[in-house]
């Protein structure tokens, strides 16, 4: 039980012409492993990015987002990140393709948060959405361990 986001190792692999670092974010129970591309930020930045994204929510915010594949938003079709929302004492996560060609204000990697949608439990066509749950205090605890 528990949560945490971290890289595996610092050993680079090579997939699809591209370089990769393996991690993997554990949500309670659930524990998903990720190659997170290099290309475009390296993993200072990916840990940045986390460290900001859960101060944000253990701040009292409604939403956020731990961001695992991270391309130029230019040349990009997507990135894969997961949206964190706020729920009394829990956390709810979700894992997400956000396509950037459907954001109407563009993708500010500085400012991702804007671009997080309110939280649906339901798709559109009425399939339940993946999500898992964690209590704050997991969270918490993993941020003063780490940051």
């Amino acid at each position: 039980m528990g949560f945490s986001i971290s890289f595996l190792s610092d050993e680079v692999i090579f997939l699809e012409n591209d370089k990769y670092l393996s991690g993997t974010i554990q949500l309670g129970e659930f524990e998903e492993g990720f190659n997170a591309p290099i290309s475009y930020w390296q993993a200072m930045n990916y840990e940045q990015q986390w460290k900001n994204a859960l101060h944000r929510i253990l701040s009292g915010a409604k939403n956020s987002c731990l961001i695992t594949s991270m391309y130029k938003p230019s040349l990009a079709n997507f990135i894969i990140w997961w949206p964190l929302y706020r729920v009394d004492d829990m956390i709810v996560c979700q894992n997400q393709l956000l396509f950037l060609d459907q954001l109407s204000t563009g993708f500010d990697e500085k400012n991702p948060y804007q671009s997080i949608k309110p939280m649906q439990s339901i798709t559109p066509t009425g399939d339940k959405v993946s999500e898992w749950e964690v209590n704050i205090k997991e969270v918490q605890d993993f941020y003063e361990r780490n940051w």
